[in-house]
C-alpha cells in the first residue's frame, strides 16, 4: 500500500502512526524496503507491505494517529487521518435472463450476469457451451455480463454450461462449472400477406394469394367486389388501420 503526503516524511514515524484494519481486524504491516512503484519513489511517499493478503470483499480502513509530523518542520497533525476502500469480492455467477416479462421469443439473446467485470481480452468463446446446438451461436463480453445470441428454436429449453476457467478483471476464475437453463418460448404471433398492401394477380398464373403466419391458428378472410372509383376509399382506410 502506497501513502502519499504533501511534504517529505520520515517513513519510520509514519509506520508507528499507521493502523490498517480489514473488517475491523488489525493487519500486520511493515515498511517496503525494495523498489517502490513508479510515482511513489519520492520522499513524500511511504510504501508499506502487509503481513498477509487482505481478505476478499472486505472494508479496509487506513488510519494515521494524531501527532504525526513531517520531515520538513515541527508541526504535527492535530487529529487522526483516515481513509478506506473495499477489496474486490470472489468471482461469482449471478443470473441468467432472457427477454422481458417472462417472455423469451426465438432469436432473443440470453444475458449471463456476474458480480465482477469480465476480462474481455482473456475470454474464449468455447468457455460457453450450449446444447442442443444453436445455429449461428455467438458470445460477446459486456462489462459484467455475457450476451449469448443465435437462431434459437421456439418452445425449446437449452442447457448452458459456463467453464470454470472464465476469468474476471482481477485474474480470478469461477473455479467450478456453472450450469443454467435457457428457456425459449413461443415466437410472437405474426401474419403477412403476399404483396402486403396491394397485390396484382397474374391473369396467366394461379388464382391464389399466400398468407404466411407464425403461431396464428386461424384467419378470417373478407372478399369484396370493387371498382376503380373505390381506390381513394381503400387508401384512406388502409392508412387509418395502419396497413
Amino acid at each position: 500500500i502506497a501513502l502519499r503526503f504533501d511534504q517529505a516524511m520520515d517513513a519510520d514515524e509514519v509506520l508507528k502512526a499507521l493502523s490498517i484494519k480489514a473488517d475491523g481486524r488489525k493487519q500486520s504491516v511493515k515498511l517496503h524496503r525494495g523498489k517502490a512503484p513508479s510515482g511513489f519513489d519520492g520522499n513524500d511517499a511511504v510504501y508499506v507491505e502487509l503481513g498477509k493478503e487482505l481478505p476478499k470483499d472486505a472494508n479496509v480502513e487506513i488510519k494515521l494517529a494524531a501527532g504525526l509530523g513531517s520531515a520538513e518542520g515541527p508541526l504535527k497533525t492535530k487529529k487522526a487521518l483516515t481513509t478506506s476502500f473495499r477489496t474486490y469480492p470472489p468471482f461469482l455467477f449471478r443470473e441468467a435472463q432472457c427477454g422481458y416479462n417472462n417472455r423469451c421469443p426465438p432469436f432473443t439473446p440470453l444475458s449471463l450476469t456476474f458480480n465482477n467485470q469480465i476480462d474481455a481480452e482473456a475470454f474464449k468463446k468455447e468457455w460457453i457451451q450450449v446444447s442442443p446446438e444453436v445455429p449461428g451461436l455467438d458470445v460477446s463480453v459486456n462489462w459484467r455480463g455475457l450476451s449469448v445470441l443465435g437462431r434459437t428454436k421456439g418452445r425449446t429449453t437449452y442447457t448452458v454450461k459456463i467453464s470454470p476457467e472464465l476469468q474476471d478483471a482481477y485474474g480470478q476464475t469461477l473455479g467450478k462449472e456453472v450450469v443454467t437453463k435457457w428457456k425459449v418460448g413461443e415466437a410472437e404471433p405474426m401474419a403477412q400477406v403476399e404483396g402486403q398492401l396491394f397485390a396484382v394477380m397474374d391473369p396467366h398464373g394461379p388464382r391464389t394469394v399466400s398468407l404466411y403466419s407464425i403461431n396464428v391458428p386461424s384467419a378470417e378472410l373478407s372478399v369484396r367486389r370493387v371498382e376503380a372509383t373505390d381506390w381513394s376509399t381503400f387508401v384512406r382506410e388502409a392508412g387509418r388501420m395502419g396497413w
